[in-house]
């Protein structure tokens, strides 16, 4: 493990996964380094491969889809918006106020690790109409206008700035975005199918969040219409799948690189933190967004896991970790790395 992720342990033993039950991606980092030689190699937690992704687990960049998700609203605001502390007077109203922040940092950072520059394509998904169903409930306004405010946002104003993060790490590839709105029908087909296989039928007040589950699975390469192999390259915390309680007996004849699952791996990657933890769990205001850049207001005990949230390919700190550099020179490349991804703006 190098120095930034030794200082990030050892800031928080609490982190939401436990990368002993992985294969540890600095056991066999130097077996596949046309992958691991990636900008986020160095925050790589651990991973799931299968065996028969080739000799040595060498992947071919050129043929292995590099896959991930942004989360629409993150957990600190859509709380807000549960308990009623965040109330839009009307569609209109909701919009106005998403266009102010959207997106933040934390979700550009959270969407999809960066692979080599030379991978073939990165897809990522926009679950523009799950969360406008989620929204809906929560606030009584019309969800197919919510998902579609979602959806004009992000082609607006999310997907550019998620192209700016990438390229600001030197990947040249190809970047697709799928929206759950324009697959509805697909992902349906494609639970019942899971259904199928799993012996049982998910409850309606489950259905989309099993819809989340199954993009890590082998189900997900097949409505995206992937014929070659697809690692899910995604914070850590995400990669749990197996864990959950009706999915266990499933998943020991469907882990990663068997059965249904076969063609499918899992990078996990260290999560946007912060000294009070996930960073979702905070409201938008408080995080560097497309209407707010904070750098020169970040608090001193928070500098350094900026550090590792944005400026983990600086060889000093991977070698020496994050708080090798002093507050000023942390802050003006924290102030240049976050103005690359809004430009425009």
């Amino acid at each position: 493990m190098n120095k930034l992720l030794t200082w990030a342990f050892a800031q928080n033993q609490q982190f939401p996964f436990t990368p002993e039950t992985w294969t540890k991606a600095t056991d066999v980092a130097t077996l596949v380094p046309t992958f691991w030689n990636g900008p986020t190699a160095s925050k790589i937690i651990g991973f799931k491969f299968p065996e028969n992704f080739g000799p040595g687990l060498k992947l071919d960049p050129n043929k292995t889809t590099i896959l991930g998700g942004i989360c629409s609203i993150y957990t600190g605001d859509m709380e807000r918006i549960r308990k009623k502390d965040l109330v839009f007077k009307n569609e209109t109203d909701f919009h106005d106020w998403m266009l102010c922040w959207y997106p933040r940092i934390d979700q550009i950072h959270n969407t999809i690790g960066i692979p080599p520059k030379n991978c073939s394509e990165i897809m990522y998904v926009c679950e523009d109409s799950l969360f406008g169903r989620k929204l809906a409930k929560h606030t009584g306004l019309d969800e197919t206008t919510l998902a579609l405010i979602i959806k004009n946002l992000h082609e607006k104003q999310g997907h550019r700035v998620l192209c700016n993060w990438l390229e600001s790490f030197g990947y040249k590839g190809k970047i697709s975005v799928v929206y759950t709105s324009d697959i509805e029908k697909e992902m349906e087909i494609g639970l019942r199918f899971w259904e199928r296989s799993l012996g049982f039928t998910f409850p309606a007040r489950e259905r989309d969040g099993a819809k989340v589950k199954m993009m890590y699975t082998g189900i997900w390469l097949d409505i995206l219409g992937i014929k070659e192999s697809a690692i899910i390259y995604e914070p850590a915390d995400h990669m749990y799948l197996e864990n959950y309680y009706c999915l266990k007996n499933w998943f020991r004849e469907n882990n990663y690189g068997k059965g249904m699952n076969r063609n499918v791996g899992i990078a996990g990657f260290l999560p946007f933190w912060l000294s009070a933890g996930l960073s979702r769990t905070l409201e938008h205001n408080e995080i560097n967004n497309f209407g707010k850049n904070l750098s020169q207001e970040i608090e001193n005990k928070d500098l350094a896991w900026y550090v590792t949230n944005l400026l983990f390919t600086k060889k000093e700190v991977v070698v020496n970790g994050p708080d090798v550099l002093n507050n000023e020179t942390a802050r003006m490349l924290i102030k240049h790395q976050l103005e690359y991804c809004y430009q425009g703006n």
